[in-house]
């Protein structure tokens, strides 16, 4: 039986690696687009910028409430995506990373997908129904996860990625 595994470059985890370990993100590039939502980046995403712009980086910021892909995708200058949250974030950034030919970074905030470690992103329709993947050549660059943030999430999110691992 032929075996094959892929994943990330790089995995981090543990408490409070969002406070102490945001240089792996640095290392990837200068220049970045955080990708979050409005819940998230009220919880920890203001925080996340403001420690990568402390640390030298230039972070832009993307809510996806506001999904301007094209908008984006034109952009220059943007060496690493950063998806900061749940699935959908994860996909986002994943699909951006993908088109611009840039770095991932993926920080999940809760264990309610398996999608931080994959090397796809789940397509969706105006009317949110599932339509396809999008399959990449590469899983993200860096997975950071900050168990405590994990921990803090509520418990419906564990049983929702239990589910979806036993899925995929």
């Amino acid at each position: 039986m032929i075996r094959s595994f892929r994943s990330p470059q790089k995995y981090v985890q543990g408490p409070g690696v969002f406070a102490t370990q945001l240089q792996e993100v640095k290392k990837l590039g200068n220049e970045g687009l955080l990708v979050t939502d409005d819940f998230v980046w009220q919880l920890v995403g203001n925080k996340i910028a403001q420690d990568l712009e402390q640390l030298g980086m230039k972070v832009h910021v993307l809510l996806v409430a506001e999904l301007d892909l094209a908008k984006w995708t034109k952009s220059s200058g943007l060496e690493v995506i950063i998806g900061l949250g749940g699935g959908r974030v994860m996909d986002v950034a994943k699909t951006l990373a993908n088109k611009m030919q840039a770095r991932c970074a993926i920080l999940p905030t809760s264990a309610a997908t398996d999608a931080p470690t994959s090397s796809i992103s789940v397509i969706y329709d105006e009317q949110g129904y599932f339509v396809g993947y999008d399959h990449y050549q590469f899983n993200p660059d860096l997975v950071l996860v900050d168990s405590q943030v994990i921990f803090d999430a509520p418990g419906k999110f564990l049983v929702q990625g239990i589910a979806d691992g036993l899925c995929t």
